[in-house]
């Protein structure tokens, strides 16, 4: 074999360092992303209010949900709610449907 192709382990820690100090960089850019995100639901044609709050097992909170489309046609969103205890937010589909004046 040619022994300029071949790696020293020395080399291959080099290599993996400078990796994993280029992907440690790039995943703090993204948790300070999440950081700034507060995660609440925006969109042009729904509004959603109280954003936030919390609701005991058993217990109940009213929700509002508005459409105000700026033009006519289907419009779709998908809104996150978050649950303790749950790895992944559950997805609540929003759908309306605007006609002209």
């Amino acid at each position: 074999g040619d022994e300029g192709s071949e790696l020293s382990s020395e080399d291959e820690d080099e290599i993996l360092g400078a990796k994993a100090v280029e992907f440690a960089t790039r995943t703090r850019g993204l948790d300070r992303a999440l950081l700034a995100d507060n995660l609440h639901f925006e969109h042009p044609d729904f509004t959603c209010a109280p954003l936030f709050g919390e609701v005991v097992p058993g217990g109940e909170c009213e929700v509002t949900v508005r459409f105000h489309p700026k033009s006519s046609g289907q419009r779709m969103a998908t809104a996150f709610v978050d649950v303790e205890g749950r790895e992944d937010r559950l997805p609540l589909l929003l759908k309306g449907h605007a006609v002209g004046p």
